[in-house]
């Protein structure tokens, strides 16, 4: 049976190193086509303001721009099938080493471990060649945990055999290829041990812009100003005035250097941890299942009509705007 099933996973980290491979190739090439959009526009840009075409000038770089954005959404598609590949290509990989018996490199749970626990040390659950190594797939804190507490407590009867049934679900042959997706995905992000919980505390317990006031408007109203005076500028009207909105926001910037890093810090993994749930939900939320178990988590994924990755997706974006505000 092990020698099959490693067969498989061999073949299959294979045939995932090929696309790999192929995928890389072409979204190398496309990242080069956004540097060569950009030089060229530049020129373009360029050449047209020096021979007085300021209006000219001004649409080659709105153009230049659009192309250079639209390359950038496909590069960022492209590359991420690319890392997809790659992960899958390495979850296959492990899979091998787990039944070649070489768990080293896997994480043991060695906070979980309880010398107190009725038999969680006897039956070496956690820490080095233990059944979590052997068996925990998770990538995410939170599945860490969750697995840690099945270890730790005992299940009813009746959960004990709706998880049975949703494990011989998901470890049927035409399931495997949806399952090592779904353990791919979040493996693409970072994903820190800090809660959002205490992200959401720290936040609240913020109180800059009632310390500062009069930035509140600023925010909104510079960027505006400055696009204006860029225009005017182009427009034929003197530079000075965009040249001066510049460094007023440079000089803003510079002053709240700290603050601004550390709610970079502190939201960058809130970010990533949203994108990466994002990613997995709607993983979840098209696939149909019959284990009664399987059915009742997916049911839960939808409220109102209106499914959980919607709503992260729209937190992850409002997380993202505040990023490169």
């Amino acid at each position: 049976m092990n020698e099959a099933r490693e067969s498989l996973y061999k073949s299959r980290a294979a045939a995932f190193g090929e696309q790999e491979k192929k995928a890389a190739s072409k979204s190398s090439a496309i990242s080069w086509l956004r540097v060569a959009v950009f030089v060229v526009g530049a020129i373009v840009a360029f050449y047209l303001f020096r021979n007085g075409n300021n209006a000219a000038g001004a649409i080659a770089i709105l153009v230049f721009y659009a192309v250079f954005v639209l390359l950038m959404r496909w590069h960022s598609r492209l590359e991420f099938s690319h890392q997809q590949l790659r992960l899958q290509r390495l979850v296959n990989e492990q899979e091998i080493e787990r039944l070649e018996g070489k768990l080293s490199k896997f994480d043991g749970g060695k906070e979980f471990v309880d010398d107190l626990h009725p038999y969680t040390s006897d039956l070496d659950v956690f820490g080095q060649n233990s059944l979590f190594q052997l068996l925990n797939r998770s990538v995410t804190s939170i599945g860490r945990a969750k697995l840690a507490t099945w270890f730790r407590q005992a299940a009813s009867p009746q959960e004990v055999l709706q998880r049975q049934a949703a494990v011989a679900e998901l470890a049927a042959p035409d399931q495997l290829e949806w399952l090592q997706g779904f353990i791919a995905l979040p493996m693409h992000y970072k994903h820190e041990e800090t809660s959002a919980q205490s992200f959401i505390l720290w936040f609240k317990d913020k109180a800059f812009y009632q310390q500062h006031a009069w930035l509140k408007p600023l925010v909104f109203i510079l960027p505006i100003l400055t696009v204006a005076a860029i225009v005017a500028w182009l427009s034929g009207i003197s530079g000075w005035i965009a040249v001066g909105l510049l460094l007023v926001q440079f000089m803003l910037a510079y002053r709240f250097t700290k603050e601004r890093d550390e709610y970079y810090d502190k939201s960058i993994g809130i970010y990533e941890a949203m994108q990466s749930f994002t990613k997995q939900l709607q993983h979840v939320e098209q696939e149909q299942f019959k284990a009664p178990r399987l059915q009742h988590l997916h049911q839960e994924l939808t409220s109102d009509g209106i499914n959980a990755s919607t709503s992260l997706s729209k937190l992850a974006s409002i997380i993202d705007f505040s990023l490169t505000a």
